[in-house]
């Protein structure tokens, strides 16, 4: 178990990356993300100021994540998890456990700039599958790796992750649907639930 930076849990083969990572990881947070909390107000605990219209959150709460993920990036901590052939610092799985435990016992959940809140499957200070580079990305092409990768790695664009399907419910080995370009477009055949 990570209280703060305690060393308590945490493998001694890993301990100096975790600790250098999770005290980077807060310097980070207090600095950057907690000011643009504050300046934001209650638009990020008022769910009538968070959503717009059509129940998406707003595009000052969207520019804000960006610009979370991108100092992060910027700073080296948003893909340190991620594979490096995709950006990332491939400090794995058994690190991200003991940093993400760290980040939630010192901030808490529903913090939308920091982590998992408000419905978003992603947190904009640490990149995951779903938003971010990961081994996911391992295995696209050249040319998908120079146009994406760069800009995923650092923040500015994220990625999209749709699994479930009638046949294949989230059995990533059975999905259906494909993508297939189309000039500029994209045609996605099939069906998410």
């Amino acid at each position: 178990m990570v209280t703060g930076s305690s060393e308590i849990g945490i493998p001694e083969d890993i301990r100096d990356i975790v600790k250098g990572a999770i005290t980077g990881l807060h310097g980070l947070v207090d600095a950057e993300v907690l000011p643009m909390e504050q300046s934001m107000g209650d638009t990020l605990t008022d769910e009538r100021k968070f959503f717009d219209e059509r129940g998406k959150a707003t595009d000052e709460v969207m520019e804000a994540r960006k610009q979370v993920r991108m100092k992060s990036a910027q700073a080296g901590y948003y893909a340190m998890f991620a594979p490096e052939s995709v950006g990332g610092g491939d400090l794995g799985v058994r690190t991200m456990v003991f940093v993400e435990e760290a980040l939630y016992r010192r901030y808490g959940p529903g913090r939308p700039l920091i982590t998992w809140a408000k419905g978003f499957l992603s947190q904009p200070t640490l990149a995951s599958f779903v938003d971010g580079p990961s081994h996911m990305l391992g295995p696209v092409t050249e040319s998908v790796r120079k146009e994406f990768i760069p800009r995923i790695s650092s923040g500015e664009q994220t990625v999209c992750f749709a699994l479930s399907e009638a046949n294949a419910g989230s059995d990533v080995w059975n999905i259906q649907t494909k993508a297939k370009r189309d000039g500029d477009d994209w045609v996605i055949n099939g069906s998410k639930q």
